[in-house]
């Protein structure tokens, strides 16, 4: 079962809110050849923003989470 910010979480970049200012960081920094690192507070849309721009560029996601190694 998919908890409530899965479910609702967007689909497309242009469904995120406020944050175009880090979405054109990400574009300028990504490349299909090399990771990208995201840290920040929690609740900021990191997750949010690199799913969906991974669907939208059909790239597959590798989330590593520090709570995962614990």
């Amino acid at each position: 079962m998919k908890t409530w910010t899965q479910k609702y979480r967007p689909k497309k970049l242009n469904e995120v809110i406020d944050q175009q200012k880090v979405i054109s960081k990400i574009n300028n920094s990504l490349s299909k050849t090399r990771p990208l690192l995201l840290y920040g507070p929690t609740g900021t849309g990191k997750t949010s923003i690199i799913h969906a721009y991974a669907k939208e560029n059909n790239l597959e996601i590798l989330e590593i989470n520090a709570s995962d190694v614990r």
